[in-house]
């Protein structure tokens, strides 16, 4: 009977284990892109220029989802955000993509239905996946990708980049809320254990 109860709470904490570390793999990221940019905005209601204001991108993805397929590129396609220039702010429609360029330290966002965007290149991102934590990474150049194309917003209108500077690049990890009562009831079953132990004693 002890042995079949030290079986079942091993199994137990195994699989506990597995599925925080399954959550882990699949941990949502939170991408930010700030700086300082000209440009106009358009919430729908009329463009509104602006020249030398912060900014502040940010799109926030499930990790499963980003495409690994072409080492070493690799994208999040379809992906959303939002938008904050100096007091101006919206809500990005979900037709972006992130390309990390590993082999070559550049990282990349873009509307998906143009060529141009925004980037920034930095010898720390050689060999990154998107997958992870990052930076805060400076532009150590910033990559020509800035052109004619524009950021839709929701609701309609758009957001045009004309010239940016002081680009930045961070990568934050969500924790994932799920895992940590699974931990903790891993943890709970290594304690019973103890306890019974201590009792047969």
């Amino acid at each position: 009977m002890k042995s079949a109860f030290k079986i079942f709470a091993a199994c137990a904490l195994v699989a506990t284990f597995l599925v925080a570390a399954d959550d882990a793999s699949a941990a949502p990221v939170t991408y930010t892109f700030s700086g300082t940019a000209g440009g106009t905005f358009d919430d729908g209601s009329g463009a509104v220029g602006f020249m030398g204001e912060q900014f502040k991108i940010e799109f926030t993805g499930d990790t499963a989802n980003v495409d690994l397929s072409d080492d070493p590129f690799f994208r999040y396609f379809n992906i959303g955000g939002t938008i904050e220039v100096g007091s101006l702010s919206g809500t990005l429609t979900p037709t972006n993509t992130i390309v990390a360029s590993a082999g070559l330290g550049l990282i990349n966002f873009f509307n998906a239905g143009v060529t141009n965007g925004l980037g920034l290149q930095n010898a720390a991102l050689s060999g990154y996946d998107l997958t992870s934590s990052i930076g805060p990474l400076n532009a150590t150049l910033l990559t020509p990708t800035l052109g004619p194309g524009s950021f839709g917003l929701v609701g309609g209108g758009s957001v045009q980049f004309t010239g940016n500077s002081a680009l930045s690049f961070t990568a934050t990890v969500v924790p994932v809320p799920a895992a940590l009562p699974l931990l903790g009831g891993g943890l709970a079953l290594l304690g019973l254990l103890g306890w019974r132990r201590k009792r047969i004693a």
